[in-house]
């Protein structure tokens, strides 16, 4: 189950930013969602709220308390480090406004330490990521005010666009080319559909206003 034998924990994050979007419901849904389309896993949410499901508390960030007016998700970052080994080996970071609609076990079964959705304006989308916990502390430990700006001065090679997000940007500027899941792997973006939802969907993230409960 999960990586090789090992057990997976899924986590997903729940706070109120500036724009309320999310609330218990909805990870509540998405803990449905793995309970029938993963195997048994841990399931843990980053937040302050209290919830009926095992939580840890989500990371204040001074200086992300001044960019109230943009989305930001570097509290979520603290999945890399060190003390976040008590979350077992394996952690895979999902995002609430998720679809899923066939098993997803073998999106997971690879031994890289990090592999993250490919992303457009900045090459990764932090909707999903995978990792060993404890193999990249860095990430965690360099990150301040002043590297977050530097990582969205950056340019994706590919599409000529500057780096758009917070921890996807962050990502990207310090762990280049690593492994990623795609279309091919059956993990889409809504906005990138049109007509009817490709048969071979495993995943549907909703970025934006639509999401899947809404539609």
């Amino acid at each position: 189950m999960g990586t090789g034998s090992l057990v997976l924990t899924f986590v997903c994050s729940l706070w109120q930013g500036w724009r309320p979007v999310y609330g218990p419901e909805h990870v509540y849904r998405l803990q449905s969602l793995l309970k029938r389309y993963a195997a048994p896993h841990r399931f843990v949410c980053l937040t302050n709220q209290p919830l009926d499901c095992e939580t840890v508390p989500l990371p204040q960030i001074e200086w992300k308390r001044q960019q109230k007016s943009i989305p930001n998700c570097y509290g979520r970052l603290w999945l890399f480090s060190e003390a976040a080994r008590q979350l077992g080996e394996w952690v895979v970071n999902v995002d609430l406004d998720v679809d899923m609609l066939r098993p997803i076990d073998e999106l997971f079964t690879g031994d890289e330490d990090f592999k993250i959705l490919a992303g457009e304006a900045s090459p990764y989308n932090g909707s999903l990521w995978k990792l060993r916990t404890g193999s990249l502390p860095h990430i965690w430990d360099d990150l301040d005010g002043e590297g977050a700006k530097m990582a969205n001065k950056q340019i994706n090679p590919v599409t000529g666009r500057r780096f758009y997000g917070s921890d996807q940007s962050w990502l990207s500027y310090k762990l280049p080319n690593r492994p990623v899941w795609d279309e091919r792997d059956g993990v889409y973006q809504h906005v990138r559909l049109t007509g009817t939802i490709p048969e071979d969907a495993r995943m549907i993230f909703y970025a934006g206003i639509v999401k899947p409960w809404t539609r």
